[in-house]
């Protein structure tokens, strides 16, 4: 009687086990106090050594992000300002700045409420070194650059993708400079809002922390922001450090100002911040100022730098 082929299966690969016992004794001898600590010690130089390959990452593309905007400012053409935007660059012969009340007394026209003032440039052609460096990603909104401290791309989608995504659209913990969703660079939006992480290899907004040092915000006491259409100029005036908890002594709403109802909102907001400065508020601010906010963590609390434009 012929018997039915019987078809063909690979063995299944073994996998050796270790018995009850043999595991129990492998257990007891790595937790010997010498494995034990050999062990701490392997497992904190890999976690150092990841920290400086992640450290070395980012700086090197922080140099890239540099020589790309360095490259692209070089190759565009000199664009001069074909009007001046009203409230801007007006000072007195001393260099401080025009009240209200004097732009009125020459005839000059003064918005009764703040909302009616135009703060950036959002028509008109690109500037091409920045059309250049959208090419590489369509969310740049901005570069910001503070001499010897940050020099880096700003981007604009929402409050969560950039806190683990670098500018080429790669996961990074280290994330990438963002506009507030709230705060996004528009015609009317009188104080932009810039947040970046408080690294500890300095990257980001990590060497903002000096601006709490005695006389440091002195020497880099000048922003430079260029949007898509135009090189905007700041200066801080301000530095807080602000708690997460509405509860504590210092806290101040930093976040939901990206324009002022009217001059009396806009005044009492720089009353309060002005209070809790780290640094002398000796800069005067009106009502049609366009401002620049930054924040990043420290703690349990956030770093704030506010700048007025000039």
């Amino acid at each position: 009687m012929n018997m039915p082929p019987v078809p063909s299966r690979r063995p299944r690969p073994r996998f050796y086990r270790f018995p009850p016992e043999k595991k129990a004794d492998l257990l007891r001898r790595l937790l010997r106090p010498r494995n034990g600590l050999l062990l701490l010690s392997l497992l904190l130089l890999a976690v150092l050594a990841a920290q400086a390959v992640r450290s070395l990452r980012t700086a090197d593309q922080s140099r890239t992000y540099s020589a790309w905007h360095e490259a692209a400012e070089a190759a565009a053409p000199v664009r001069t300002e074909s009007a001046e935007r009203p409230f801007q660059r007006m000072s007195l012969p001393d260099g401080s700045p025009i009240t209200r009340e004097q732009k009125l007394a020459q005839g000059l026209s003064v918005p009764e409420r703040v909302q009616t003032a135009v703060y950036h440039r959002t028509e008109g052609d690109i500037l091409s070194s920045m059309a250049a460096l959208q090419e590489k990603n369509r969310d740049l909104t901005a570069w910001l650059k503070i001499t010897g401290l940050v020099d880096l791309p700003v981007v604009y989608r929402d409050n969560a993708w950039y806190l683990n995504h670098d500018f080429e659209n790669q996961l990074n913990p280290s994330g990438t400079l963002f506009l507030d969703e709230r705060h996004p660079l528009e015609a009317r939006t009188q104080n932009l809002l810039i947040y970046g992480h408080n690294m500890k290899d300095g990257s980001m907004f990590g060497r903002l922390i000096r601006y709490l040092e005695k006389d440091f915000w002195k020497s880099h006491s000048t922003l430079t922001l260029t949007t898509l259409r135009e090189k905007e100029f700041y200066q801080v005036c301000a530095v807080l450090l602000v708690p997460d908890d509405p509860r504590k002594e210092g806290y101040v709403n930093y976040f939901s100002h990206p324009s002022f109802a009217t001059d009396e909102a806009f005044r009492n907001y720089l009353r309060e911040i002005q209070t809790l400065s780290r640094i002398p508020a000796d800069v005067s601010l009106q009502p049609e100022d366009a401002l620049l906010t930054l924040s990043t963590c420290v703690g349990d609390s956030h770093l704030v730098i506010l700048a007025r434009r000039v």
